[in-house]
């Protein structure tokens, strides 16, 4: 089934979707993969970014902060060499520090939670957002629609709204409104939910071990809620689902339990069809040991997208250099290039072009929206 580009998140109008069409039926094969990578700049040089974008086509950037003037000029850079304007994301989860050097403070999460007003979330997500679009950036990483269940959480204890997930959905609903309001698309993070395991998916798979009835009460009630708010994109951390996924796939064994960065029943069968969300599903960095302890960088960034990822960010360790660029990227590719037109794919990884043409729809539409056209 195709893609309803006039419905939620979208709400194309028919010019519109003539461009994404048009867009879309001029992309090469490797053009197309290329908007699927989200690289991660470190203060580097001009030149070297522009090799990246001319080179490899990347179509997403997130960027180390810096100064305004630098990064406006880094983000420009961006832009002028893209043949297909970049999104171009920051963590923007307490203020406009977060999306630029010596922005604005406004506040964690918690800190917003802690004032039971949900005006104040609008004001994290307009004015941090504001911030963060005057040098260039158009695309948060946040709100973070997790729910501190666990106060040893070492990963959220400060960055999620609330214990509550009704507090938790309100004050999302509103940094959500904020960020459009200030022209930048929003992305939730992280699902299935975080705030359970005292683990950290940096350094380790942690799991959400509710219920499947507790779930849909706390973190389903959330992403229904983000969901039918409009939210334009969804990040996936390296999280397992246990009961859900042994709900989705009846017998499924528990070595076969996998983080939901590469688990199709949770991205799937959850996120796309049983809560209906037709946005764009962004992993969390596929650095993160959280999924890179499961399978070498080539195949768990095949897997991510077999499963139902449209973005891979960050899917290959820190470059610093072209060199790095070249023997890691390069394969990297390939490895798609085959899994898209090899029979037997690679190492036995085959993809889909329909699904691979899904994907970049949803992201030339999360594009458009966000005026990175003009």
């Amino acid at each position: 089934m195709g893609i309803n580009l006039k419905a939620k998140p979208f709400y194309l109008s028919d010019e519109d979707i003539k461009w994404v069409e048009n867009t879309l039926a001029n992309l090469t094969l490797d053009e197309k993969i290329g908007q699927v990578f989200v690289d991660m700049l470190w203060n580097n040089t001009e030149e070297e970014v522009v090799e990246r974008i001319q080179k490899y086509g990347m179509g997403g950037f997130r960027y180390n902060n810096m100064s305004p003037a630098d990064l406006h000029k880094q983000n420009r850079v961006i832009q002028e060499n893209s043949k297909i304007p970049a999104l171009i994301a920051a963590n923007i989860e307490a203020g406009g520090d977060g999306g630029v050097g010596g922005g604005t403070h406004f506040g964690y999460h918690v800190t917003i939670g802690a004032t039971q007003d949900k005006e104040n979330a609008y004001k994290l997500g307009y004015y941090g957002c504001k911030e963060a679009a005057a040098i260039g950036c158009n695309w948060t990483f946040a709100p973070i629609v997790d729910i501190n269940k666990n106060w040893r959480n070492c990963v959220v204890s400060s960055r999620c709204f609330s214990s509550e997930a009704e507090q938790v959905l309100d004050m999302s609903k509103e940094y959500l409104r904020g960020a459009k309001d200030a022209g930048l698309a929003s992305c939730m993070k992280h699902f299935p939910g975080d705030g359970l395991d005292e683990r950290d998916q940096h350094i380790v798979t942690t799991n959400n071990d509710m219920s499947v009835e507790e779930w849909e009460e706390n973190f389903g009630k959330v992403y229904r809620g983000m969901i039918d708010a409009g939210v334009e994109s969804v990040m996936i951390g390296h999280i397992r689902l246990p009961e859900m996924s042994r709900k989705l796939r009846p017998g499924i064994k528990d070595n076969e339990i996998m983080p939901a960065t590469i688990a199709p029943e949770l991205l799937q069968d959850l996120l796309r069809d049983e809560l209906n969300y037709d946005g764009v599903i962004v992993t969390d960095s596929m650095t993160m040991a959280g999924v890179a302890s499961y399978f070498d960088v080539n195949e768990r960034n095949l897997l991510a997208v077999k499963a139902g990822v449209d973005i891979l960010d960050i899917p290959f360790t820190d470059i610093s250099s072209m060199a790095d660029m070249e023997t890691k990227l390069i394969p990297l590719i390939n490895a798609f290039v085959d899994a898209y037109t090899k029979e037997d794919g690679y190492n036995g990884i085959t993809l889909s072009v329909d699904e691979l043409d899904k994907s970049v729809e949803r992201i030339l539409t999360c594009k458009y929206n966000r005026n990175v056209m003009d």
